[in-house]
């Protein structure tokens, strides 16, 4: 009997440091190889030039934020085309967080679920504006002219919006409306390129016109604005629904706290913001009732 005993508290012990051991390992493993989550990001946010250095600076803040918080998860960021967003050609079950164009929020947030959470702060709510040489009088008088734009997120907005004001002024769409529309890198190119004549209007950020006419007055020489648009939301930071309560508190508390991290501020610098803002609902109403009288 007592041999029998001793077999039994042996196999107990035995059986214990088998199912301790593979927790153990399986717990160490996790840590080892931490779960790697995708952050998308639209590819018309920044240039080109820009993009290697932002996916570097995004990946190394949030890998900060996650071992300061010991959240074992390994941060991929991903840049996806508007035709990649629209046809969901991209990891859903993965994807943790997205930022994209205001009007992109408006046609996604009923197919994928979204909780908008922060704006920049330099790019909030831009007023777009129609420029054009000062013997141009009404938007009549641009019919089949030339339009210069820019490739970026602003050109995309602007163009949203004046294809709305051209189309309640004459029923048309700008690609019918003007000859050609010509897009640009930088907003400043565009500008020169009617102040030269090259081109016979353009679309613009009111404050980026403004600054072009301070530091050249020539410009508002020959330029005037024919029409301007309301405050319109340029993008959106905006969470789904795979973290948890927790880790999504970790995360806006991270966010809020960027410009004071040295990794957080390269983010900022690339994108020449101060800091990052609370959404608000409101933010949305210009670009909203664009959307409501011309995709709803």
């Amino acid at each position: 009997m007592p041999v029998l005993k001793n077999k039994k508290y042996f196999t107990s012990v035995l059986l214990y440091l088998i199912i301790f051991g593979n927790l153990y390992a399986g717990n160490f493993s996790a840590k080892e190889n931490p779960k790697e989550i995708n952050f998308l990001f639209l590819d018309n946010l920044f240039p080109d030039s820009k993009s290697r250095d932002f996916q570097a600076s995004f990946e190394l803040w949030l890998s900060d934020l996650f071992k300061s918080s010991d959240l074992n998860y390994k941060p991929r960021i991903r840049l996806i085309s508007t035709s990649d967003l629209y046809n969901r050609n991209y990891d859903e079950s993965n994807t943790y967080m997205m930022v994209f164009l205001s009007i992109d929020y408006l046609r996604m947030k009923n197919k994928v679920q979204l909780e908008p959470l922060f704006i920049a702060s330099e790019a909030d709510m831009d007023i777009y504006c129609l420029v054009t040489n000062k013997k141009v009088g009404s938007s009549a008088e641009l019919k089949n002219t030339r339009l210069s734009s820019t490739h970026d997120g602003f050109g995309v907005i602007g163009e949203y919006w004046l294809d709305y004001y051209i189309k309640n002024k004459t029923g048309e769409s700008i690609n019918d409306y003007f000859s050609e529309i010509i897009r640009e890198d930088s907003e400043s190119k565009i500008i020169h390129s009617s102040f030269f004549g090259k081109t016979d209007a353009c679309i613009v950020r009111k404050k980026v016109f403004d600054t072009a006419c301070e530091l050249n007055p020539q410009i508002s020489s020959r330029l005037h604005i024919l029409a301007e648009s309301e405050p319109l939301l340029h993008s959106i930071m905006c969470l789904t629904n795979k973290f948890t309560s927790k880790e999504r508190d970790i995360f806006i508390d991270g966010v809020k706290k960027m410009n004071e991290t040295e990794s957080g501020k390269q983010i900022l610098r690339i994108f020449k913001q101060k800091s990052v803002l609370r959404f608000d609902k409101n933010m949305m109403n210009s670009i909203q009732k664009i959307y409501n009288k011309t995709e709803n």
